[in-house]
């Protein structure tokens, strides 16, 4: 029996150091060890058109729009505007968006928390799940999401590495969990502990 291809959740293919056929060797490889589909996740909405480009250009890939919670874009997002972004057909996911509080400073938390739901609500617009990225804040990612009625369209809370109690907030939100390599450090067997407990079905994995 043939092996099921894998979905690469979550990588960056607009950030490999390529050649002129970019990123062509890349997904040669990735095909050869078994990895049918990319999901390629954008930053900022700058390099938006890039990252459809690739889209168009190569069946195996498709994409998102979306601002990151550590990046340095300081226009608003407007929900519907993003929305009309991801009416694209290779566009499956508004994101990644979410709260990051290793990077960002308490007096910029109420900013952050706005751009946030503002993506939430573009997803919920242009009905199309919604990548998370949370680090050190899973309460907050959490209340937020649920505040915005994520629950409406679910998405991927991206390399997971929160606890139980989180993961099945995420769960209960209608969510897929995402795990990277973090799963293999040798001191992440708290988070292994977690992922043998969690629903196979509920389950991605990604390179990031």
């Amino acid at each position: 029996m043939a092996s099921m291809p894998l979905v690469d959740s979550h990588c960056h293919l607009h950030m490999l150091d390529a050649d002129a056929d970019h990123p062509r060797p890349y997904l040669d490889e990735a095909h050869r060890q078994g990895i049918g589909h990319f999901l390629t996740v954008s930053v900022d909405l700058d390099s938006a058109p890039e990252l459809l480009a690739l889209a168009e250009r190569y069946p195996q890939v498709s994409a998102s729009v979306g601002v990151h919670p550590c990046g340095k874009e300081l226009r608003e997002v407007d929900p519907e505007a993003l929305a009309a972004m991801a009416d694209h057909p290779q566009v499956l996911a508004i994101g990644e968006t979410g709260l990051d509080y290793l990077c960002t400073g308490e007096a910029d938390r109420d900013w952050h928390h706005e751009r946030f739901r503002r993506q939430v609500r573009a997803a919920r617009i242009a009905g199309k799940p919604v990548i998370i990225h949370s680090r050190g804040a899973p309460e907050d990612t959490a209340r937020i999401l649920k505040e915005e009625g994520a629950d409406e369209v679910g998405g991927i809370i991206h390399c997971f590495t929160d606890d139980k109690a989180a993961a099945h907030r995420y769960l209960d939100l209608g969510f897929h969990l995402s795990l990277s390599g973090i799963l293999t450090f040798h001191q992440a067997d708290a988070l292994r502990q977690v992922a043998r407990r969690l629903p196979a079905d509920a389950l991605l994995v990604e390179t990031d």
